[in-house]
């Protein structure tokens, strides 16, 4: 094992995957140099929005460039955008300065993370604009809740139809609000593997830190929350409940709906801790909570509480407990009382490229399709927010621990010759850096992403099941890698690196440990873009398929949850309600138990009883 993650170490120094770039419209040289501003930032965006995945080196080397010609031929009145760095900011400056991004919070200057945050904005973007066409019978609990609801036709109104039905006292406007909020919750919430808080109470902190910075986050020690941009917790396809809010709601926002964690300020906490996303609709905050994977229900079946009916209500937290009848695990009590919900802070997630002056400069240039939400006014927001007794909004600091620990990883990964160093990042080249080494592989995520489901007739590029299908590589395939030349150039491996033997054999190993590492993704993607494309049979067959490859289980608890969600998609109620409850130990497991007792109580009240025979789907 020791010699695999050499490998990966290796494979990762020098490059395995960076090949050449396909695609000429891109290239930032000769007569490119002449271009105007406006076509310098539109081929930047283009990029940015493109499936064409290129080595990470690269993309930031292009996007940068782009923007940085720009920048150099902006006007001066494009340069004298009104901009000031909000005063929340002013705090976490002073305590990290170190941090590259919080240097450049006043300048023109883009930087190499700055990617992160554009791909985070373009893919998310791509993921729910296009969630509203999608077909009501993919939440099947709460078409059954709304009486057998059967829409008229199938279109964006079939969602604010079933919302209305569900909230008849809801305005048509906020029932359509609370549906789009609900598509982008339930998308990430089947679209990622929930994995466990980091608890570091029995670590040995020292073993873990990668520099001597005061902070855990900018030492390189893993937490909660902070590991993953939400870029990467996309493209991974992992993260914890914090890594779901994030994406959840920066969703949100590119949807123009406002929203705050709700967190908990508990005696002797050292910060508040985090606990449902609020939404603001109506003026009312209705909560979604990303560890259970539900919308926290309401007083009605179907319906989801508001902040204030909790208040008045807090059965409707207990009523999250699990009755012995469905689990005999230890803790069945939902992970929050309602003793614990006495004092409440609503923390703003701002990340910090959205409160700087580069990016407000750059919205402000940005129309039509070229146009994303990328500056974000913590005033304005606040100002919107619903006025709640004893609860204060701040600015949650989230979003600068995660480039704090992504600085250190990264300034760790550059320190090769530290063996110590190196060995408390063997983790990286196991969860993340195969990803990284693999631009078709991200290029089948980007096309998951943008919804590019249907084989095209006139073949000019591959649809993301085809791409998935591509990387799902036999024992046959990856055994051959090391005579097939073809494979070796397609994978990144040239003529000269056959010139050392000892480094053209690591080579070969390490990419043939990632090749494993991909097949094993794949059957849990294909499973994801099935379910998106209205194939319930296909995710329901794959959800079954991929633990086959999947020995350490990496993807158990999102290929259960799908396998389940797909049968209750194809009204096979009772093997739904038995597989949600199959995992007692998933991480969302409580969460999957209690959409089970919803999915029998909504069966009663349709069919009059639990184990009614419904009409099943193919």
């Amino acid at each position: 094992m020791k010699s695999y993650f050499l490998a990966l170490a290796l494979v990762t120094t020098i490059g395995i995957g960076c090949v050449p770039s396909e695609d000429n419209n891109f290239d930032f040289v000769g007569t490119e140099l002449a271009r105007t501003r406006v076509d310098d930032l539109a081929k930047t965006m283009d990029l940015v929005a493109s499936e064409r995945q290129f080595a990470v080196k690269e993309f930031q080397d292009r996007v940068r460039s782009g923007l940085s010609r720009w920048t150099k031929n902006a006007s001066e009145k494009i340069k004298q955008v009104e901009f000031s760095l909000d005063s929340k900011f002013e705090p976490f400056l002073k305590e990290t300065g170190e941090t590259a991004v919080l240097r450049e919070m006043d300048s023109m200057n883009f930087i190499d993370s700055d990617s992160h945050y554009f791909q985070e904005m373009a893919w998310l973007s791509q993921i729910v604009n296009r969630l509203d066409k999608s077909s009501v019978n993919s939440a099947e609990l709460l078409r059954l809740c709304a009486g057998d609801y059967k829409p008229t036709n199938e279109t964006a109104d079939a969602w604010k139809e079933l919302f209305s039905k569900l909230n008849p006292d809801l305005k048509p406007e906020d029932a359509e609000k609370l549906s789009r909020a609900f598509l982008i919750f339930d998308w990430i919430t089947r679209s990622t593997e929930l994995l466990a808080d980091v608890d570091h109470s029995n670590s040995d902190l020292k073993s873990i830190r990668l520099n001597d910075r005061e902070s855990l986050p900018a030492a390189g020690v893993p937490g909660t929350g902070y590991q993953r941009f939400p870029s990467q917790a996309l493209l991974l396809g992992r993260g914890d409940y914090v890594d779901r809010a994030k994406l959840f709601m920066q969703g949100l926002r590119i949807k123009e709906l406002d929203s705050v964690m709700l967190s908990v300020v508990k005696e002797g906490s050292a910060a508040p801790i985090p606990w449902a996303v609020a939404v603001s609709i109506g003026g009312e905050f209705y909560l979604f909570d990303t560890k259970l994977g539900l919308p926290i229900p309401g007083e009605e079946l179907g319906s989801f509480a508001t902040l204030s009916m909790i208040q008045k209500k807090p059965e409707l937290l207990t009523n999250l407990n699990l009755s012995v009848e469905e689990s005999i695990e230890e803790n069945t009590k939902y992970w929050l009382q309602p003793d614990d919900l006495k004092k409440l802070v609503g923390l703003l997630y701002v990340p910090p490229e959205a409160a700087a002056r580069r990016f407000k400069i750059l919205e402000s240039q940005l129309v039509g399709d070229l146009f994303l939400p990328y500056s974000i006014s913590i005033t304005e927001v606040i100002n919107r927010l619903p006025k709640v007794d004893g609860i204060n909004y701040e600015l949650w600091d989230i979003g600068i621990k995660t480039h704090q620990f992504r600085q250190a990883v990264s300034e760790g990964l550059e320190n090769v010759s530290n063996n110590e160093v190196q060995d408390k990042l063997k983790w990286y080249h196991r969860q993340e850096g195969y990803v990284i080494e693999f631009p078709r592989y991200r290029t089948a995520r980007v096309r998951h992403f943008q919804g590019s489901f249907q084989t095209e007739k006139v073949k000019t590029k591959h649809s993301a099941i085809e791409s998935l299908e591509a990387l799902s590589f036999t024992d046959q395939v990856i055994d051959s890698l090391s005579t097939d030349t073809l494979l070796q150039q397609k994978l990144g491996i040239l003529s000269e690196d056959r010139a050392n033997k000892n480094e053209f054999d690591m080579k070969l190993q390490g990419i043939k440990g990632h090749m494993e590492l991909v097949r094993r993704d794949t059957g849990a993607f294909l499973s994801q873009v099935h379910f998106d494309n209205g194939s319930f049979g296909a995710a329901r067959n794959w959800a079954g398929i991929a633990p086959a490859r999947d020995e350490e289980g990496k993807w158990t608890g999102v290929l259960g949850y799908l396998g389940s969600r797909a049968a209750e998609s194809q009204k096979d109620y009772d093997v739904a309600i038995a597989d949600y409850r199959r995992n007692p130990k998933a991480q969302q497991a409580q969460g999957n138990i209690i959409r089970s007792r919803l999915l029998q109580q909504a069966i009663k009240k349709v069919y009059g009883k639990i184990d009614a025979e419904a009409p099943k789907e193919n």
